[in-house]
């Protein structure tokens, strides 16, 4: 699945320092090389946390699954306003060319979950 200007898209919304704060957050914990990236999917209600595929280098799915889980939580706890929303989803993308990645994998938890 490649993915372009779509997600560039989500970034020209006015800065929102709850998800500045998270992304520099998972930076010092995952390490700069990682790139995370926060932004809203849908909307404010559905989280979306970006990494480059180095964050998970030849993870199998089920353990993908289990550190994209890990994850999750993480952000649930670290997210400054965590309670406004009702999913996050983890996704590995690597960049393809500028404006263009492709989906490595990817998986959706309800907020309630994470808790």
């Amino acid at each position: 699945m490649l993915i372009s200007v779509a997600l560039v898209s989500c970034k020209t919304r006015p800065v929102d320092n709850a998800r500045e704060n998270l992304a520099a957050v998972l930076r010092d914990s995952l390490g700069a090389a990682t790139n995370p990236e926060v932004a809203f999917r849908k909307d404010s209600t559905h989280l979306l946390v970006q990494f480059d595929t180095v964050a998970f280098p030849d993870l199998s799915d089920s353990a993908y699954a289990k550190r994209a889980e890990e994850i999750g939580r993480f952000v649930e706890r670290h997210y400054e306003s965590a309670g406004s929303i009702d999913s996050i989803t983890v996704m590995a993308h690597q960049l393809l060319s500028p404006g263009a990645w492709k989906i490595r994998q990817e998986r959706t938890f309800t907020a309630a979950a994470l808790r």
